[in-house]
């Protein structure tokens, strides 16, 4: 059975996404199980102040930040 947590508001862990090389800072928003058992991520993250992207990653591409 496939499986999606979920975070909200306060509870996002911080994290950073891989993108052309590069770890940038992130907040998990959720995790999402597909049906070949692999993962992905739905993230926001900015290359720079002030810009806020959301996408969806490959587990490999995040990582935790540690706090």
């Amino acid at each position: 059975m496939r499986q999606v947590i979920t975070y909200t508001g306060h509870d996002q862990p911080l994290v950073e996404v891989l993108v052309d090389d590069r770890w940038y800072p992130g907040d998990l928003r959720a995790w999402r199980q597909h049906d070949d058992d692999t993962w992905s991520a739905q993230v926001t993250w900015s290359r720079r102040p002030g810009e806020r992207r959301l996408e969806v990653f490959e587990a490999e591409r995040v990582r935790p930040v540690d706090q």
